[in-house]
């Protein structure tokens, strides 16, 4: 073959690369620009919510020891937290009798016969 065929074939070569590479391109524009429309959606939803917290101006403070509290406000501290230790240790023992259940539910594969 001459070197003007040779030629020839890498240029052909060349261009085949060149439109495979323009298809992977299209392909992956016409997927980035619905994740950019949802970026804009996002970031406009985002500063309304920045906008919305600036308007309620709520301030946390991290909750102080009260010294000079009642001994009627202790007692009710004191049975709220009684109570949301009663509530913990009930979610605690459905939570583990479900996940007992869960393992007994298991088909044991276990036979009595084979030695």
């Amino acid at each position: 073959m001459t070197t003007w065929g040779w030629v020839m074939i890498w240029l052909v070569l060349l261009a085949g690369t060149l439109v495979v590479y323009a298809l992977i391109a299209l392909r992956l524009y016409r997927k980035l620009i619905p994740v950019l429309d949802q970026a804009g959606q996002t970031a406009a939803l985002m500063g309304d919510l920045g906008e919305a917290l600036d308007r309620l101006e709520v301030s946390y403070t991290p909750p102080t020891p009260d010294l000079f509290a009642s001994a009627e406000l202790r007692q009710q501290w004191r049975e709220t937290r009684r109570r949301n230790l009663v509530q913990r240790q009930r979610r605690k023992v459905i939570r583990r009798t479900e996940t007992l259940k869960r393992w007994k539910d298991i088909p044991h594969t276990f036979d009595e016969r084979i030695k």
